[in-house]
């Protein structure tokens, strides 16, 4: 059923992502969408670009060095870390 749910939301999301001036609520909803799916590799360039539109906000650098983590990138996840605790600084 969840699955389902998903097949219906994420080309209705992706529209919206890609429309010019998609707002940052509607690229958290398709991340968090694949996050819930345990896409995490979709998820990156959304992540990206959430973080070049917002980028004093931690969490989407949270999300991307999680992102990472679960792609068994630990040198990408130690960048994105790094960066993270250098903005915290």
């Amino acid at each position: 059923m969840q699955n389902h749910k998903y097949a219906k939301a994420e080309p209705y999301l992706l529209r919206l992502a890609k429309a010019p001036g998609a707002t940052a609520k509607t690229l958290e909803a398709l991340v968090n969408l694949y996050f819930a799916q345990q896409n995490y590799r979709k998820a990156l360039p959304w992540l990206e670009k959430l973080r070049k539109m917002d980028p004093q906000n931690p969490a989407y650098l949270e999300n991307l060095a999680i992102a990472y983590d679960w792609l068994g990138e630990p040198e990408n996840r130690d960048r994105v870390l790094k960066e993270l605790a250098q903005k915290e600084e």
